[in-house]
């Protein structure tokens, strides 16, 4: 799963930078399991809409084509490793959006970007049988994508050949955190992050004033109360875009640079 920071149509240096060298060694990272290999399966919120004039709305085909260095990355590594299996699935499918700005209530007529969606080796596409955008699932301002494989893919493990080694292995604090701080134990002087120590409890002092009667408390709620559904409603109805099994790697396009 890959999550490309957005950097505002590159226009902030520094987070531009750092998306850079994300995707640099994002690609140095699949190459080489290529190079021994395995299939690569890549996918998440890449915030690259592929092509400018069909994976964004409002942007008319007789706007120069706009190229920004995350974009160029992206075609580089359609023109030499990767297939965007839904572009390949369905040429031409336009509208195929999967993020809104729901704030302003762009869902509702379909106004976003398509930056969520499949990228994989091009000897793993043959695998693929169902590929697409299930934009009628409400409750997030992206859409889920999948994508289904045929049994063939994934015959029995070879003991013989190691797994891939992990890129990063870390105890998520459970709160909001930049990617730097994912990848270094340490923070910046030298002690252990906030998260990862363990938390100082006051203790009560015997000469402490005592405290004013508080309201009384509601009933602590069960772990089954906090899950049930309020209300519930029937389910909504996905309709996902209709799938083919890919026989190109991708349209003119959607590789315009």
């Amino acid at each position: 799963a890959v999550f490309g920071d957005a950097t505002m149509d590159e226009k902030v240096a520094e987070r531009a930078l750092f998306k850079a060298d994300f995707l640099s060694a994002l690609a140095t990272r699949y190459q080489a399991l290529i190079k021994r290999g395995r299939h690569v399966v890549l996918c998440g919120d890449w915030n690259i809409a592929p092509c400018a004039q069909r994976d964004r709305a409002g942007v008319p085909s007789s706007v120069p084509i706009s190229v920004n260095p995350s974009r160029e990355w992206l075609h580089e590594q359609l023109d030499s490793h990767l297939t965007d299996v839904f572009r390949a699935a369905h040429p031409h499918v336009n509208h195929a959006f999967t993020c809104w700005n729901v704030a302003s209530g762009a869902q509702l007529n379909n106004y976003g970007s398509r930056i969520d969606y499949f990228l994989m080796d091009d000897a793993f596409v043959k695998y693929v049988r169902a590929v697409g955008v299930a934009q009628s699932h409400h409750g997030s301002d992206h859409a889920p994508v999948f994508c289904s494989f045929s049994r063939d893919a994934w015959p029995v493990f070879d003991s013989s050949q190691p797994t891939p080694a992990l890129a990063c292995s870390m105890l998520y604090p459970g709160r909001q955190s930049k990617v730097d701080e994912i990848f270094s134990l340490a923070s910046g002087n030298g002690r252990e992050p906030d998260y990862l120590a363990a938390p100082l409890r006051a203790k009560a002092s015997a000469s402490s004033v005592k405290a004013p009667a508080k309201r009384k408390a509601p009933p602590e709620k069960s772990i089954r109360d906090f899950f049930a559904v309020k209300n519930p409603k029937p389910p909504l109805e996905v309709s996902p875009i209709t799938t083919q099994t890919p026989s190109t790697k991708h349209s003119p396009a959607s590789t315009a640079k």
